[in-house]
């Protein structure tokens, strides 16, 4: 009875997404597309994975005028969301620049923040799951992720969702993967700091990636990345010990509790 009841409420959920995303499209996207382009010159603005869209975050790829490169746009409802993650992804690109992504531009619209990323080549790790080709040296992608995680350490940073969804494979012109680039710094945390948290009700915290102790939403990014590993670890029946080592002696440095 309980199993039917949280597929119902998914159902619920997802369909009340849908339709808010449907209606914004029909009824504000027209004036949200002007507004981009009176304060930036594009080429064009287009929506980006609209079944992807969630809790009023919403995609968008971009055209320049004067270059025609493209760029990645991203707007929430609740600026203060907006804003942490304009500061996070900021300080960790400072410390680590070929491994997250770069914020371009960032304006304001009906008081909500607008992010304009550099365009980033490449595909998320989930989606590299449902047809891994070309190939990534996984050793490679353990190395790169042992960098992020001794930055955000380093930093005092706890990103708090380090998932399949939020690392990308970045590809250079000739489809080889060059770095892995950390994304979605939303619900990033410096040390300490609780304010993001009085924002956020249980049900999104309880969303974020995995925590050390989930009963207690206490969250550590070295744990995340060594419970990444496992699951890469069953999906191609390969064993790293080494690497599932080097990853469990960085759990516990650093961690956050709600």
């Amino acid at each position: 009875m309980q199993f039917i009841y949280k597929i119902r409420r998914i159902i619920i959920l997802n369909c009340h997404k849908w339709i808010s995303n449907a209606f914004w499209l029909l009824f504000c996207y027209g004036r949200f597309k002007n507004y981009c382009f009176n304060f930036l010159p594009f080429q064009a603005l287009a929506p980006y994975k609209v079944f992807h869209w969630h809790d009023n975050s919403r995609l968008f790829i971009g055209i320049l005028e004067n270059n025609a490169a493209h760029v990645f746009i991203k707007t929430e409802n609740k600026f203060n969301l907006m804003d942490n993650e304009e500061r996070m992804n900021k300080l960790f690109y400072e410390a680590l620049p070929n491994n997250c992504s770069k914020i371009v531009n960032s304006f304001s619209y009906y008081r909500k923040k607008i992010l304009v990323f550099e365009y980033i080549n490449g595909r998320t790790l989930k989606d590299y799951f449902l047809n891994p080709t070309p190939k990534i040296c996984l050793a490679f992608f353990f190395n790169e992720l042992i960098v992020i995680i001794d930055t955000l350490y380093r930093l005092k940073l706890i990103h708090r969702d380090i998932t399949p969804s939020n690392l990308i494979i970045h590809y250079d012109n000739r489809d080889i993967p060059t770095n892995i680039k950390l994304i979605d710094f939303t619900f990033c945390v410096m040390a300490g700091d609780t304010y993001i948290d009085s924002k956020l009700d249980k049900d999104t915290l309880a969303s974020l990636g995995k925590r050390l102790k989930p009963k207690q939403f206490l969250w550590d990014d070295a744990f995340s990345a060594f419970e990444l590993l496992r699951e890469i670890e069953m999906r191609t029946g390969q064993s790293f010990p080494s690497y599932r080592e080097r990853f469990r002696k960085r759990i516990g440095r650093l961690t956050h509790k709600y």
